[in-house]
C-alpha cells in the first residue's frame, strides 16, 4: 500500500491505451462515445468506470465551484481500487493460510509486484475490475467454507459484486464461469441437491446479465472496434499475436538475463525472451513501465528477475499444494478455479491469435489466488522444512532489497531525469 501511494506521488500522468481520451469525451459531451478503431478505441469497454472518473471532473461544477479539469482524479480512482484490493487479498489469505509468518512472507513479496503498482496509478479500468473481482473471490471463498447451502441473499450479493466487475470490464465474465463451477462443486463437497444448485446458478447469472445489459445495448456500436489491432504493451513486455509455437512454449533464460532490454524505437524496452509464454507468466507481475527516462541498471535488473523467477516457482509450487488440498478443502478449489479458468482462456486466445500473452492487466483479478498460493508454499516450508526457513527469508529480503535498489535507479522515484508526461487530450 505504501509503494502504491508513493508511486502515485512520484509518477506522471500514466494511462493504458487511450482511456483518458474516453473519459474526456464523456466529460465534454455528457454521453458515451463510439469507438472507431483508431480513435477512442477503449470506448468499446463498459464505460461505468470512465463515467465515474468524468463525474469527478464534473462534480465541482455541479455544486457551483466552476469547471475543474483534473485528469489525475482518474489515477486517484485506480489508486483507491488498488488499496482496497490489497485489503481484500489480506482477508482472503487470512481465511486460507493459518500461519501468520507465512502470510507475512507472501505480503512482503506482494509489495514488489511492479506490474500491480503501475496499474494502481494508471488511468484505466483494470484496477477497478481487479477490485470487484477480488471482492467476488472473497465472497466465493466464504460461501465454499460454509457447509450449509448459501442463502439467496448471499448469492444475490455475490451476483451484484460480479455484476459490478462486469460494469468495469467484460472479461469479468470469466469470474462468473468460475463462480458457477464453484456452486456446482458443492454437489461433491457437501452433497447439495441439483435443484438447489440450479436455482442459485440461475439467480446469480440473471443478476450478472442485468449488469451486462449496457454492454449488450452498445454492442452494435462497438462491433467495428478492434482493440487488438495494435500491439499491446505492458511494462517491459511486448508479445505479438503472431508468436510462433516454439517461441511461446520455451523459457530462454539466457536471453532473459540480457536485460535491461533491447530498445524498440517508439514502443518500449523489449527482450526476445518476452515472446515466451512461460517468461510472460513469471515476469508479468514484475514488468517495468514503458518509456523509462533511462534504461534501468542492468545488474540490479538481472538479479531482480532471477529472484522473481524463484518467487514465481514458489507460486507454482503453492498452486500444486492447493490442488492437493482442494480435494478436502472446498475453499481452496475457489482460488484454483479462479485462476485456472482464466488460464484456459489465456492459452486458447493466444493459440488462435487473441490478445497478447504477457500482460499483467489480464491476471489482476486473480491476484488473491497468486498470493494465496505463495503463502501456502511458505506455510509448507515453515511446517515441513523448518531448517530452510532462514534461506527463504534471505531470498525474500534480497528480492525486496533489489526492488528498492531498482526503484531508486530508474523505474520508480527517478530523481535525476523527468518522466515524459502524457498530456491530456
Amino acid at each position: 500500500m505504501i509503494v502504491c501511494v508513493l508511486a502515485f506521488y512520484r509518477f506522471p500522468l500514466l494511462q493504458a491505451d487511450d482511456h483518458l481520451s474516453v473519459i474526456s469525451e464523456i466529460y465534454q459531451t455528457g454521453r458515451w462515445p463510439t469507438p472507431d478503431g483508431t480513435k477512442l478505441r477503449m470506448a468499446h469497454h463498459p464505460l461505468a468506470h470512465h463515467s465515474l472518473a468524468a463525474l469527478t471532473w464534473k462534480a465541482p461544477e455541479l455544486i457551483g465551484l466552476g469547471p475543474v479539469y483534473w485528469p489525475e482524479s482518474a489515477q486517484v480512482l485506480s489508486l483507491l481500487y488498488a488499496l482496497g484490493t490489497v485489503l481484500l487479498v489480506a482477508r482472503i489469505v487470512g481465511h486460507l493460510v493459518p500461519v501468520p509468518e507465512a502470510r507475512r512472507m507472501a505480503y512482503l513479496v506482494f509489495g514488489t509486484f511492479t506490474g500491480f503498482v503501475i496499474s494502481a496509478v494508471s488511468v484505466s479500468n483494470d484496477m477497478a475490475m481487479a477490485f470487484w473481482g477480488t471482492a467476488a473471490l472473497l465472497g466465493a471463498v466464504k460461501i465454499m467454507r460454509d457447509s450449509r447451502p448459501p442463502s439467496y441473499w448471499r448469492i444475490a450479493v455475490l451476483g451484484i459484486v460480479l455484476g459490478l466487475a462486469l460494469l468495469m470490464k467484460v472479461s469479468a465474465l470469466a469470474m462468473l464461469s468460475a463462480t458457477v463451477f464453484c456452486l456446482i462443486s458443492r454437489r461433491w463437497y457437501y452433497g447439495d441437491g441439483w435443484v438447489d444448485i440450479g436455482k442459485r446458478v440461475v439467480v446469480i447469472t440473471m443478476i450478472c446479465l442485468i449488469f451486462y445489459l449496457p454492454s449488450v445495448w452498445r454492442f452494435p456500436e462497438t462491433l467495428g472496434a478492434n482493440p487488438n489491432e495494435a500491439h499491446h504493451v505492458t511494462g517491459g513486455l511486448s508479445i505479438h499475436n503472431r508468436s510462433l509455437m516454439a517461441d511461446m512454449f520455451i523459457l530462454p533464460l539466457a536471453e532473459l538475463m540480457k536485460r535491461p532490454f533491447q530498445v524498440t524505437p517508439g514502443v518500449c524496452y523489449v527482450n526476445r525472451a518476452d515472446y515466451s509464454f512461460w517468461t510472460g507468466i513469471f515476469i508479468s507481475n514484475w514488468s517495468l513501465p514503458s518509456h523509462l527516462p533511462d534504461p534501468p541498471n542492468p545488474y540490479i535488473t538481472v538479479l531482480f528477475f532471477l529472484t522473481a523467477l524463484f518467487v514465481a516457482l514458489c507460486i507454482c509450487c503453492g498452486g500444486a499444494i492447493a490442488v492437493r488440498g482442494a480435494f478436502f478443502r472446498p475453499e481452496l478449489f475457489v482460488v484454483l478455479i479462479w485462476i485456472l479458468i482464466f488460464a484456459a482462456v489465456w492459452v486458447v486466445a493466444n493459440l488462435f491469435g487473441g490478445f497478447p500473452v504477457a500482460d499483467v492487466r489480464y491476471i489482476l483479478f486473480s491476484i488473491g489466488s497468486q498470493i494465496t498460493f505463495l503463502a501456502l508454499f511458505y506455510q509448507f516450508v515453515l511446517r515441513r522444512l523448518p531448517r530452510f526457513r532462514k534461506v527463504f527469508w534471505l531470498i525474500i529480503c534480497s528480492h525486496m532489497l533489489l526492488f528498492l535498489l531498482m526503484a531508486i535507479n530508474g523505474p520508480f522515484y527517478y530523481f535525476h531525469s523527468t518522466w515524459p508526461n502524457l498530456h491530456p487530450p
